[in-house]
């Protein structure tokens, strides 16, 4: 076993370049694989936890007359609900010449809390909010005064529903609900919302809330892109369903009884109605979940191309190793190592760059992929500032497994292959006998000042042979019947014997060999 292993580790060392292309080749095929596979759960994963840190809402409920706080206190009582939130929110424009539309909503410190990238939260109640990506496309900066009007250009529609409409800028941030680029659409302006203020929930002079906002009790321990996270939200929408018909009719009652119990002819009233919904009407986190989507199907499809080039190369590999040791092979065998042992040298020989460039690969992987996924879609979803890049050891393994398949594969085939292939058929002895003494011959006429003609040629060659012949019948076999250097010699020389004889008796017969005076080489002797 000790020479086996030493030539195994010189073998290693010859071949290292082989070595290192299968090492490398399955370290980018396994990288692909349980990096891209890996992608989606690690998108999934970091934006489940930004969404968690931010308590982004898990379900808000929109009244067609507005939501009072009688029906957030209900909704608090709710033993799904942890957190119900009454918000104000009012679509503006920007006074200038831009006339930016932009949503003024009411700061929340406990629903859809807001990240700061600079400055601080407003104070007191001329202070605001701005989004970074109003920074950018409004060229604010700290400390700037910024006022709102209505639709039409004025602020007296405002002024029966905010306290104030200037502010000063105190600093910048990212809602969880607004994480991409796409802001909503409005009803001021060109109805496309450019961006979002946050003032003190004090500034709005409006009793009723927009709507109300709510956090599930047993949310946040789970997955919010799970199956069970989507029915603990339909459980809590069953819920909320049956408490918004004594709600709604609550409502109308209270506006009814504004109007004295009976409504004038140019008053239209109806019982208001609840519309509930989830993250699934949040434009940015229905577009960031089919991104990790299309990032998975990726997944399935461009490792397959990888690992099919890693096998190609590496029976590439394994057939020109297999090929040089052809030699060494048959050294082994006649040593008595059975097909299985040969077999199993190159199979090592195969899983140690497998195995290293697998789980290098992995490791490398899993980390390097994701991230540079992730750092990419950044730039769309400018939120998303935390990445998690946890080791996903099922894609791993899966990976590790695949790239032991295809060197393994590629190195039996490769090493039964030629166990088993067959020797090409040889040329006859004979012709390469006679053709090596027709050239000895012939050289030796030259040599000797003789004519190259054919009846010395012939004549030598017959010399020769007819030596060769006698040779061999002097010798005997070895009557142990153990075998000798001479033995393929002397089987060789008595095949050809009858020939050679029949060879002298024809030409002897004809006449055509005589002495020559012009060359005195052994092949100008007639043969008698």
């Amino acid at each position: 076993m000790k020479p086996l292993l030493k030539d195994f580790l010189r073998g290693l060392a010859k071949h290292k370049g082989k070595f290192i292309s299968v090492f490398f080749i399955i370290l980018v095929g396994t990288a692909v694989f349980s990096g891209l596979r890996s992608s989606e759960g690690d998108m999934l994963l970091s934006a489940d936890s930004y969404y968690d840190r931010t308590h982004l809402m898990d379900l808000r409920v929109v009244g067609t007359l507005g939501i009072t706080q009688q029906d957030i206190d209900d909704l608090n009582a709710l033993d799904v609900v942890d957190i119900a939130e009454g918000v104000h929110s009012l679509d503006v424009l920007c006074s200038g010449e831009d006339k930016k539309a932009v949503k003024l909503m009411s700061l929340s410190n406990d629903v859809n809390i807001p990240t700061l990238t600079s400055g601080r939260l407003p104070q007191t109640s001329d202070e605001c909010v701005l989004e970074c990506f109003l920074q950018d496309k409004g060229n604010y900066k700290l400390g700037d005064t910024i006022a709102f009007v209505d639709g039409d250009g004025s602020s007296e529609t405002l002024n029966t529903q905010l306290s104030q409409t200037q502010f000063t800028v105190v600093g910048f941030c990212n809602l969880p609900q607004y994480m991409d680029l796409n802001r909503g659409t409005g009803n001021v302006g060109s109805g496309e919302i450019d961006g979002f203020v946050l003032v003190p929930d004090s500034v709005f002079t409006v009793a009723a809330f927009t709507e109300a906002r709510i956090l599930l009790s047993d949310a946040i321990p789970l997955d919010c892109f799970s199956q069970e996270y989507d029915v603990l939200c339909q459980q809590a929408t069953q819920q909320i369903e049956v408490l918004a018909q004594t709600a709604c009719q609550r409502r109308y009652d209270e506006i009814l009884a504004q109007f004295g119990g009976f409504l004038p002819p140019f008053v239209q009233l109806e019982v208001p109605e609840w519309y509930i919904v989830g993250r699934e009407t949040v434009v940015s986190c229905v577009n960031f979940e089919n991104d990790a989507q299309r990032i998975g199907n990726l997944g399935k499809l461009l490792p397959i191309i990888f690992f099919l080039v890693a096998a190609l190369v590496s029976l590439t590999c394994m057939t020109r190793l297999v090929e040089e040791e052809r030699g060494q092979i048959g050294i082994l065998k006649a040593l008595g190592c059975q097909n299985s042992t040969v077999l199993l040298r190159y199979l090592i020989y195969a899983l140690i760059p497998t195995l290293t460039g697998s789980l290098v690969g992995v490791l490398a992987g899993e980390k390097i992929f994701p991230l540079a996924i992730m750092k990419t879609y950044a730039l769309l979803y400018e939120g998303l500032d935390t990445f998690l890049l946890p080791y996903n050891w099922t894609e791993g393994l899966i990976a590790v497994f695949a790239g032991v398949l295809c060197t393994g594969l590629a190195a039996v085939f490769a090493s039964y292959s030629l166990a088993h292939a067959k020797p090409e058929r040889g040329i006859n002895i004979l012709k390469v006998k006679f053709w090596r003494v027709f050239r000895k011959n012939a050289s030796l006429s030259l040599k000797y000042g003789g004519s190259l003609s054919m009846e010395n040629i012939v004549a030598t060659f017959l010399q020769n042979m007819s030596g060769a012949v006698k040779t061999a019948k002097n010798h005997k076999v070895n009557k142990t019947k153990k075998p000798c250097r001479n033995t393929v010699f002397l089987l060789k020389n008595l095949v050809v014997k009858s020939r050679v004889h029949k060879l002298q008796k024809l030409y002897a017969n004809s006449g055509k060999f005589r002495k020559t005076t012009a060359c005195t080489s052994p092949a100008t002797l007639q043969l008698k």
